[in-house]
């Protein structure tokens, strides 16, 4: 019964993924911008050394956020 259990378990995570991989977010629901930096340097410092990033709250996304533009950062997306 275990063995079912943990298949079971790794089966819905599998189709949860491939769902979540071919739908569809506009991502219009997002945090505000944070750091994704850990160390103590300020919010300016890492603006400008680029490692602002936002979060889609309705797919988990992360998105660099450029500061100077006030949007996502096209170019680093992917």
């Amino acid at each position: 019964m275990n063995q079912l259990t943990i298949i079971g378990d790794r089966l819905r995570a599998t189709l949860i993924g491939l769902v979540n991989k071919f739908s569809v977010c506009s991502h219009r629901r997002t945090t505000l911008p944070m750091s994704s930096a850990t160390d103590n340097s300020t919010r300016a410092e890492q603006a400008a050394s680029g490692e602002m990033l936002i979060v889609c709250l309705d797919c988990g996304r992360r998105f660099p956020y450029g500061w100077k533009t006030m949007c996502i950062d096209k170019k680093r997306a992917g």
